[in-house]
Parts: structure tokens; C-alpha cells; sequence
């Protein structure tokens, strides 16, 4: 019989009181007073139902029990022959080598690194696109709704276009429109000051802003943004990217354990340009579908290259300095013309 002399404490009371530790023949673990004329605190406990605190120098040793029950002791001997005989003696004394390796510890910390770097470049994405593709499309357009009414709120006005040539619009994009009925895009235009562009929001609204269709040349080019939108409304993007931002979040919270202070900024910081590399890659797969449903409608692709050389020239007449690449939610347009012209 195996016995360990040490502290036990019940895990309801601050109370500890002197008391040995046993393991009999048939592998089963009791805690006794040191006198054993009183009753047992624990009897025929099953040497599987402990766990042992990793060794720390030459502090204490701490064995827990179920429903909280703590017994201490500075036997160290005694703990290690314990885990041996109930077979955790190799598992104990390779943490604690690891443990005391620096260079194992820096090893150890590397690869955690790379794995959380693979889950978040890899995993969220792939996750996120493997969910939002198994839920209802009404999943999105219920998240979409009453976006529209937001934004107007916020960065739009009504239209100031002429009537003539929002409905000469409507009448040349229909017959696209009309192709994907499955996703229910509707067009509407907005007067902004956030310059030429065009958005796909959740509900399947495809919004042109006055100034991307004042800077247009031709109806082709702004064909060439309408499947672009439509690309972003077929890989369901915003829903995927609406699942990324919270799996990330979910992430910063487990890899930092509490997200606040200061520890928020540094979590959020690197979410948000993760996300807009995300983003990014949203961008160049709706340009490869607008790319590819143009060709397969007899269009010319590099209409596409053009609007976008277009939008990025009138960013530059009104003084707005675009963001460096890296942090740009957007690819850079020199990139996106490149793989356009590489399509």
C-alpha cells in the first residue's frame, strides 16, 4: 500500500486539516485523518477520478477530487510513484521536461502561432463559406432587411439623375437581371458623397451611386459593374463575410481570453485587416464571375478594366487619397486590371 502524508481540504471550507493520501492494492485511493480512529474524508475512490497538478519546482503538490476536495503535499516522491502505478507517470514527466525546455516552450509556441495563423487565413473562410451556403437564402435577405433604409438614413440622398436615363438603365439591365431570378437583385440609384461606386446589400438591392453612372462611358461599362454585383450576391459575400467578422471575434476572444481595454484594441487591430484581406478576395472572385458571365454573354471583359480605371481616376480628380493596398478593403486596381487582363 502506497502512502503520502499531507493537507486535505474538503472544497467548501477554507479549513485544512493533516491527513494521508493511500492507494491500495486494488488501485483504489482513500484520504484518512492522520488519526485513524475517525472516519475516512474519501474511501474506495477510483485512482482514475484524480487529477494531479503539473510540478512546479518544489512547490506543493496538489491532487483535486470531484466535487472540489483538495489534498496537498510536498512529497513529490510520493506523487510520482503514485502516477506511476496508476499508469500518468510518463504523461507528467514529459510535461514537466517540456515545460522546463526553453527550447521546447519557444517550439511549442511557434507551432500554436502557425496553427492559429492557418486557422484564420484558411479555416474562418472556408468555415464561413461552408455555413453560409448551408443556410436558406432568406437567412440573408433577413439580415438584409432594413439596410437600404439605414444607409439612406446615413450616406444617401434620392436620386438626381435624369428619370429618362434611370429608366433607359433599367431597361438595358433587365435582360441580366432577369438571369438570376433565384437571387431577387433589384436595382435602385443614390446620390452620395462617397464618390462612384456601387453596392450589393444582403436583401439582393444592387445600388448605383449618380457618379458611377456619370463617369461612365457607355451602357457596356456599367454592365460590367451589374455583374459584378451579381457576383457578390452569387458567392454570398456578405452573409460570408457577416460569419467571418463574428468567427473571428469568437477567436480574439479565445486566444486572448478577455476581450477589453487595451486588450480589445489589440485584438480588434489585426481582425480588421485580416478581414479586409477577406475582403479582398470577395473582390477579385465577383470580378472573375463578372468576368466570365460577360465573356459567356458576348461581352468585351476588359469593359470591367475599364470602369474600374475609370472609378479610380475619378477618386483621384476630387482629391480623395486612395488607401495603401494593404489595408484597403479592395484589391489595388493595378492588381485587378492584371487579372482581368490575365482572364
Amino acid at each position: 500500500m502506497l502512502r503520502i502524508d499531507g493537507t486535505y481540504n474538503d472544497g467548501q471550507t477554507s479549513r485544512a486539516v493533516p491527513a494521508v493520501l493511500r492507494l491500495d492494492a486494488a488501485g483504489r485511493l482513500s484520504v484518512s485523518p492522520r488519526d485513524s480512529a475517525e472516519a475516512a474524508y474519501i474511501s474506495h475512490m477510483p485512482a482514475t477520478a484524480y487529477e494531479v497538478v503539473s510540478k512546479l519546482g518544489s512547490a506543493p503538490r496538489v491532487i483535486t477530487f470531484p466535487g472540489g476536495a483538495v489534498f496537498t503535499t510536498p512529497d513529490h516522491a510520493g506523487i510520482d510513484e503514485l502516477l506511476d502505478r496508476t499508469g500518468r507517470g510518463f504523461g507528467q514527466r514529459l510535461l514537466v521536461r517540456l515545460e522546463a525546455s526553453l527550447p521546447m516552450a519557444l517550439t511549442a509556441a511557434l507551432v500554436t502561432a502557425i496553427l492559429a495563423w492557418v486557422t484564420v487565413i484558411y479555416g474562418v473562410p472556408a468555415l464561413a463559406k461552408s455555413v453560409a451556403f448551408m443556410l436558406p437564402a432568406g437567412v440573408e435577405r433577413n439580415i438584409g432587411r432594413g439596410t437600404l433604409q439605414t444607409l439612406d438614413q446615413v450616406y444617401f440622398e434620392p436620386s438626381t439623375l435624369d428619370p429618362a436615363v434611370t429608366e433607359h438603365l433599367r431597361r438595358v439591365f433587365e435582360p441580366v437581371l432577369s438571369q438570376y431570378t433565384e437571387l431577387e437583385p433589384q436595382l435602385v440609384f443614390r446620390q452620395s458623397d462617397i464618390g462612384a461606386n456601387a453596392f450589393a446589400l444582403p436583401s439582393g438591392i444592387i445600388l448605383f451611386t449618380d457618379d458611377l453612372v456619370n463617369i461612365a462611358a457607355n451602357d457596356e461599362q456599367l454592365l460590367s459593374v451589374l455583374y459584378h454585383e451579381i457576383g457578390h450576391l452569387h458567392h454570398r459575400h456578405i452573409l460570408r463575410r457577416s460569419l467571418q467578422g463574428s468567427f473571428l471575434t469568437v477567436l480574439a476572444v479565445l486566444i486572448t481570453g478577455d476581450v477589453s481595454g487595451i486588450n480589445e484594441i489589440v485584438a480588434v487591430i489585426p481582425a480588421l485587416l485580416i478581414d479586409a484581406s477577406y475582403s479582398r478576395d470577395f473582390e477579385r472572385e465577383a470580378d472573375l464571375f463578372a468576368v466570365t458571365e460577360m465573356d459567356a454573354a458576348g461581352l468585351d471583359p476588359r469593359l470591367l478594366g475599364e470602369m474600374l480605371a475609370l472609378i479610380e481616376a475619378s477618386y483621384e480628380d476630387t482629391g480623395q487619397v486612395p488607401l495603401m493596398d494593404f489595408l484597403r478593403t479592395h484589391p489595388g486596381t493595378k492588381q485587378r486590371l492584371q487579372a482581368i487582363s490575365n482572364e
